[in-house]
């Protein structure tokens, strides 16, 4: 498996990391943490449920970057999320490449 995905789903994984912190600065972002991918989509200029969006979701899904919340239900049709140990490797990645 490589560290390569698409520019869109790099941006909302980045997105939801910086939500992540904002509201969380003092614990550590490890995997299953839960993700606010609603909010990150809407901080890059994504709508949930539009093909870009559900693009995004996949490409990460497929990548196992995220994977889906086993504890939680699904709010509004949409499921929660939570970052696995790939994802945070692809965020470190993104960081390495574009010196975040």
């Amino acid at each position: 498996m490589t560290g390569h995905i698409s520019d869109d789903a790099r941006a909302l994984l980045q997105a939801a990391y910086a939500i992540y912190v904002e509201r969380n600065d003092t614990q550590i972002f490890r995997p299953g943490t839960a993700l606010d991918l609603a909010d990150a989509a809407n901080r890059v200029g994504m709508i949930t449920g539009t093909p870009p969006y559900n693009r995004a979701i996949d490409e990460l899904e497929d990548a196992r970057a995220i994977e889906e919340n086993p504890i939680t239900r699904r709010a509004l049709g949409d499921p929660y999320y939570i970052v696995t140990e790939r994802g945070r490797e692809l965020l470190l990645l993104g960081q390495d490449q574009r010196s975040y």
